[in-house]
């Protein structure tokens, strides 16, 4: 009785740890889709401090220019017109809630969390069909699109 309910548990363990490294690897490879964009869309020089921010943004979706200074390694003019030109590609845009701040937010990566975050609440992944176990953060209402991706084209 004591192995088969060892055994069950090993079992059950195993399974969802599979799941986590498939929803991990999943999550991913959103966010490097969400960089060939970026990419696509800007086409910095590599080692510019563009380029070094499009990696950057990927775990640190919220930025100053000065964090973008320390990060790249760069000079802060080259930090700001790196996060000028992304702000212009609609990459970043700066914190609605304090424009003061000198905040800008990729919200493309911020959505991606937000939406992987919501996928962990539930079994299935689905907070649509399931109702999550936990908390979970707001889906964020949809808005128009201006052109594909939501940013306006050049």
């Amino acid at each position: 009785m004591r192995d088969e309910a060892l055994n069950d548990w090993v079992e059950y363990f195993a399974k969802v740890a599979c799941e986590a490294c498939t929803r991990a690897s999943q999550f991913e490879s959103t966010l490097l889709g969400i960089k060939r964009t970026w990419i696509e869309e800007t086409r910095f020089r590599a080692g510019s401090a563009g380029s070094q921010l499009l990696d950057i943004l990927l775990g640190t979706p919220a930025i100053s220019i000065k964090t973008a200074q320390e990060l790249t390694g760069k000079s802060y003019p080259s930090a700001r017109l790196a996060v000028n030109e992304l702000v212009e590609r609609g990459i970043l845009k700066q914190n609605s809630k304090n424009r003061k701040s000198g905040i800008f937010v990729a919200e493309d990566v911020v959505r991606a969390f937000n939406a992987y975050e919501r996928s962990l609440a539930t079994v299935s992944g689905d907070t649509a069909a399931e109702k999550p176990k936990r908390p979970i953060p707001q889906r964020a209402p949809k808005a128009p699109s201006l052109a594909l991706g939501g940013r306006k084209s050049r």
